[in-house]
């Protein structure tokens, strides 16, 4: 066969394009920005109620998440003068029928938030939507409400 190096380099190069790029479907969930999980906040998720977030398995399999409710339990605590103040919060997602989910954590991604990890557990089991799944979030929180010192408890 009598290839041209010119011809070999487009060749090459638009295999290795093909290969480099994401899919397309993937493409629109953020994948590219990674957020710490100390920077999730209620007011991080509260937004996206009723919208998907994917996950991807150890397989590599991924399953799409919607947020169904974002819970905040910080008014439940006792805020007594001088103990530190704590942002508790939950969020509850649902699964697909098919699909069960192990209590583990995962990389999620949201096309408009980006991609974290958060460690989610079954709850509640299923109803005729879905397998409902939830993650839990306490942390200590500074004075002026900064949560870049938090110490996380989770």
């Amino acid at each position: 066969m009598n290839l041209s190096r010119a011809k070999f380099l487009r060749i090459s190069a638009a295999a290795l394009g093909a290969v480099l790029s994401p899919l397309p479907a993937m493409s629109c969930f953020g994948l590219g920005r990674m957020i710490n999980v100390k920077d999730l906040t209620y007011a991080t998720f509260a937004p996206h109620v009723n919208t998907l977030f994917r996950i991807t398995r150890n397989d590599r399999s991924v399953i799409d998440l919607e947020l169904v409710e974002v819970i905040d339990q910080s008014g439940q605590h006792n805020h007594r003068s001088g103990t530190p103040q704590m942002e508790t919060f939950s969020l509850l997602f649902r699964g697909p029928l098919g699909e069960y989910i192990s209590q583990e954590t995962y990389p999620f991604s949201h096309p408009e938030l980006g991609s974290f990890r958060i460690f989610i557990t079954p709850v509640v089991g299923k109803d005729s939507k879905g397998f409902y799944y939830q993650a839990l979030f306490n942390r200590l929180v500074s004075d002026s409400g900064d949560h870049s010192a938090d110490k996380e408890i989770l």
